[in-house]
């Protein structure tokens, strides 16, 4: 008899039950993840969606994950767990797949499937698995360690923003490791002429953020060009080294100032003018994008003693699309006693608004001045009774 047969029987009915995924109802994309590059200490993600037919989403769907190949089970992350619930209702469920080769891999190919069985959620698995409900879905992992560094990426979906005059030209990219190593760019430059067969304008920048093995990121670059309004012909190039990555050829629409990006500050105040040492300024305002296009403000407040800056802070940008207003907050606190001069205004796009001057007056809690008045009182009695000592000593 074959044994071998025999062994392979189980992983055989469980393919074919993840071949039938589609016709079930239930299934996932992407469906593999391979690599042929990894070394030791590599890591690997990948984002998946689990899916199933919106007629089968009235109960919650139990799901387990098993691996075809046991060995690597410590190499295999679920964000999820090795067993989660697609609740009621839901027609997907994104799942995040780990994969992290460990420090003392053997060098060679590995490869194994992981299964994705789905049942109903009040069923047992053990009383479900005969039932026509179980599906299953198949994601395959076939993977190379080697020891060798590999440095390389692909550049694309080049785009040219529209910018207003003075500011800088945008070149926007996404960059895809195809490494094993973090890698950039190591030049990008930018041609520019009116017309379009003389680009006598050439610009170049190294400014470029690293992106990690296995991943893509969408890069923005900045090229100070100092250029007036107008449509310019342009060229960009990508470069690893010496050699040329990607090039797209374009027009970069320079519009007038203002034309493009428009917002103002409305109702920038401090919540109370005074507050006591300990105690926080809160400073609120809005910001209305009265242009046409999205803009991404974030407020700035500054506190100053006298002419020096003393404490700066700022929010986190928030989209802010046409015509619409954004409520800001930020919180400080002072540690020092004073009044202070407190300036907030908004950035975007490259613009700042206007600034609106306040004070805030920091005194002492009542708290405070019982603790001083203590501190008297004792200092007091202190100094009476080295006085009455020393009254005594000339006795």
């Amino acid at each position: 008899m074959n044994y071998k047969i025999l062994l392979m029987l189980p992983m055989v009915i469980l393919g074919c039950l993840a071949a039938q995924t589609a016709n079930a109802g239930f299934g996932l994309t992407p469906t593999s993840i391979s690599a042929d590059y990894l070394m030791r200490g590599s890591v690997v993600e990948k984002d998946i969606l689990l899916g199933r037919n919106a007629d089968d989403a009235k109960v919650p769907l139990q799901i387990k994950m098993t691996l075809a190949d046991e060995a690597l089970r410590s190499w295999i992350v679920v964000d999820k767990g090795e067993t989660f619930t697609m609740p009621a209702g839901a027609i997907s469920q994104p799942v995040k797949i780990t994969l992290k080769v460990p420090q003392d891999a053997a060098l060679g190919k590995y490869a194994t499937k992981v299964f994705f069985t789905a049942f109903p959620a009040s069923s047992a698995p053990s009383q479900a698995i005969g039932a026509t409900v179980v599906t299953a879905a198949t994601f395959d992992i076939k993977v190379e360690v080697i020891d060798k560094q590999i440095s390389r990426f692909e550049a694309r979906e080049l785009h040219f923003p529209k910018i207003e005059e003075g500011q800088p030209v945008l070149v926007t990219m996404m960059l895809d490791n195809t490494g094993n190593v973090s890698v950039k760019p190591s030049k990008v430059v930018l041609e520019l002429g009116r017309d379009k067969n003389i680009l006598d304008k050439k610009f170049e920048t190294n400014e470029t953020t690293s992106v990690e093995p296995f991943t893509s990121a969408l890069t923005t670059l900045k090229f100070d060009t100092k250029l007036s309004a107008g449509n310019y012909y342009s060229k960009v190039t990508v470069y690893q080294g010496d050699k040329v990555v990607a090039e797209k050829a374009g027009l970069v629409e320079m519009l007038k100032k203002d034309s493009l990006y428009r917002g103002e500050s409305q109702n920038i105040y401090l919540v109370r003018d005074s507050i006591k040492l300990g105690d926080t300024a809160v400073v609120v305002g809005s910001f209305k994008n009265t242009g046409d296009q999205p803009v991404s403000p974030r407020m700035v407040v500054k506190i100053f003693d006298g002419s020096k800056l003393i404490l700066e802070q700022a929010t986190e940008p928030k989209e802010v699309t046409a015509r619409q207003i954004q409520d800001f907050r930020i919180t400080l606190k002072p540690t020092q006693l004073g009044k202070y001069t407190v300036k907030a205004y908004f950035e975007y796009q490259g613009k700042v608004t206007q600034d609106v001057t306040m004070s805030v007056n920091v005194s002492l809690a009542a708290k405070h001045w019982v603790m001083i008045g203590a501190a008297v009182f004792i200092a007091v009695l202190l100094l009476i009774g080295i006085l009455m000592m020393l009254k005594k000593g000339r006795k």
